[in-house]
């Protein structure tokens, strides 16, 4: 098991060949539509910079091949995503809206060959006031009280507060790519798998990668299909910039940058990952704190909620999402049908789409109370009347029925 302890993000880039930059770029993406940020993609008929001599030779560090054809699987991860893809917004009384964007948000995870699991840690999580003036207002949960989201080898979950959601993962009965707890689940497994594949989440599900010189590859992948990549910078014998056409659909361009620190490590600590799609441009960056690789032989099927809250806790309401219908759970184990506002889904599908992330947490908060609305709910209490949230549909619906 490979472990290493990165040290605290600085306030100024990381060294790298060819910089990205020192500070991180934002922009207030929401569900109206994206803000371009970033660099430029090369052009279509771009060409890698030519490989050092040891490189020519052998092709890309082999550390970086290898890394990149057989990634070792996630023990624990510490990690932070600029906020410019995590935009949160607050709908007040007189119809009015208000977004922060973060500068960075915070989450721990595990990714292992049968399931994973993603904790919203509190930086840039658990807003629930944007004043006119002066500072967001944070109500983080205590520790061991986060929301989460995961799976097993057999369920997608999250839990929230006192409430959990599950719906079968494929071939189980049930299984539908319309259930809300799947879509979510896996659209937050790509964060995982972003820093797996060193910035190229479509390779996860591609059979293999063939190296056809030393400075391209090509992969299929069964849901995204055509991956071809190419070395753009070295740095030395390390390579610190990639470019990944993907056939789609929908087809796109990624381009990652990578920063390390003075001795470099795979992964690299920082990927800033630029995606062209459907016309839009977004940047976002990774910055990686701790990094721990490796088979966990406790969660060789997966990680349960249950794990994420204390032992004596027992879920006061749980939901089960069968065929893209949510079912409350009866004390008794019988399955209602619950009626009432469903968000939707639809725009989440392909979860490697520029929009899909930004809507993420947008649709968590207001998709059945799950947690952060909790928070946001609780907190609530005692503010102001002209600085209270509006009650909206969604939001007395998530009274009723979280």
């Amino acid at each position: 098991m490979k472990r290493h302890r990165r040290k605290q993000p600085p306030r100024r880039a990381c060294r790298r060949g060819g910089r990205i930059g020192g500070r991180v770029l934002v922009a207030a993406a929401v569900l109206a539509g994206l803000a371009a940020v970033g660099g430029e993609l090369l052009p279509a008929d771009s060409t890698a910079a030519e490989a050092p001599s040891s490189a020519r030779e052998t092709g890309a560090t082999p550390s970086f091949r290898d890394f990149l054809t057989r990634p070792p699987w996630i023990r624990r991860v510490v990690f932070r995503r600029s906020g410019n893809v995590h935009p949160v917004t607050i709908r007040y009384e007189q119809n009015t809206e208000r977004t922060h964007i973060p500068a960075w948000v915070e989450f721990e995870g595990s990714l292992q060959p049968k399931g994973y699991y993603l904790k919203f840690l509190p930086m840039g999580h658990y807003i629930v006031d944007i004043p006119k003036d002066g500072p967001v207002v944070h109500r983080p949960p205590p520790a061991g009280w986060e929301y989460v989201m995961g799976a097993t080898a057999e369920y997608w979950w999250w839990v929230g507060d006192q409430v959990w959601s599950l719906a079968p993962r494929a071939p189980r009965p049930g299984h539908s790519p319309r259930n809300g707890p799947e879509i979510l689940a896996r659209m937050h497994m790509g964060y995982l798998e972003e820093l797996r594949w060193l910035g190229v989440p479509e390779l996860a599900d591609a059979g293999s990668i063939h190296w056809s010189g030393p400075d391209r590859f090509e992969a299929v992948s069964r849901s995204h299909g055509m991956i071809q990549g190419v070395i753009l910078q070295w740095s030395g014998s390390t390579p610190v910039a990639l470019e990944c056409r993907v056939a789609g659909p929908p087809a796109r361009v990624r381009r990652v940058e990578y920063g390390h620190d003075a001795s470099p490590t795979l992964p690299p600590r920082e990927m800033r990952v630029t995606l062209q799609q459907d016309g839009r441009t977004v940047t976002h960056t990774n910055l990686i704190e701790v990094w721990e690789s490796g088979l966990d032989p406790r969660h060789s099927e997966g990680f349960k909620p249950s794990e994420f809250r204390p032992p004596d806790v027992t879920f006061e309401r749980t939901y089960f999402y069968s065929n893209g219908v949510r079912h409350a759970v009866s004390p008794e184990g019988r399955l209602e049908p619950v009626e009432g506002f469903e968000p939707d889904f639809s725009e989440l599908e392909v979860r490697s789409g520029s929009k899909a992330l930004t809507v993420v947490l947008l649709t968590a908060i207001a998709f059945g109370g799950v947690g952060m609305l909790w928070w946001l709910r609780t907190s609530a209490a005692g503010r102001k009347q002209g600085n209270r949230p509006l009650k909206t549909e969604t939001s007395e619906q998530d009274r009723r029925n979280p």
